[in-house]
């Protein structure tokens, strides 16, 4: 199962996959550096390339294997980014549904969830939420996901957790993103539209108690 996606290249890099210590990843490095010195016209100096570096190696750490596409949000001319897995695939024979694409962490205060509709994927749902870094740590952040699927198979959307003003400002552009997907490899036509249900708009299907809303 494939999907293409459009992204506007001024602020989202595909991060491509590599086997570890691949030559081939120091010269991506290297061509992204010098695309990046170009369009920020000066703000990218030696003082702050080091740091850029750090970014864009830690991005590639970042991708996973279940990733179909691996994005990384780049805003502005500074070193603040976030990293974007987008994981299309068919269920595995048994393989029941998902609920909502939350994980299991602490939340600050209960997840937002609204469905979420594109003209190409169907309806799904959008997940916006607070966490906490580390167990004890004070530090929070923010993260948002998407999950549409039917009963073929599912495309998942998430953001790795990161500062709650960057979510602000990546929520538009990231809804963009999402609005963009096409699944394309689909010659069977096994994916449907995706659906959605009332209950499926509460948060993991269940009564955020105690247990499942665990403080912090």
């Amino acid at each position: 199962m494939k999907i293409s996606v459009d992204v506007d290249t001024a602020s989202w890099l595909e991060l491509p996959r590599f086997d570890e210590g691949a030559p081939e990843a120091s010269t991506w490095e290297d061509d992204v550096v010098e695309g990046m010195k170009k369009a920020w016209r000066g703000a990218l100096d030696a003082s702050s390339e080091h740091f850029v570096r750090e970014a864009l190696r830690h991005g590639l750490r970042r991708v996973s294997d279940d990733d179909s596409v691996t994005l990384q949000y780049w805003p502005d001319a500074s070193i603040v980014n976030a990293i974007v897995h987008i994981v299309a695939s068919p269920f595995a024979p048994g393989e029941e549904r998902m609920l909502q694409p939350l994980a299991d962490m602490p939340y600050v205060t209960e997840p937002v969830a609204v469905a979420f509709e594109t003209d190409a994927l169907g309806v799904g749902i959008e997940a916006r939420y607070l966490t906490t870094v580390g167990e004890t740590s004070t530090i929070r952040a923010g993260g948002v996901n998407y999950l549409f699927q039917n009963d073929y198979g599912f495309v998942a959307i998430g953001v790795d957790a990161t500062l709650p003003s960057l979510i602000g400002i990546l929520l538009d552009p990231l809804r963009e993103i999402v609005r963009n997907i096409r699944v394309v490899d689909d010659i069977e036509t096994n994916w449907n539209f995706a659906t959605i249900s009332d209950s499926d708009l509460s948060p993991r299907g269940e009564d955020w108690s105690s247990e499942s809303l665990k403080p912090v």
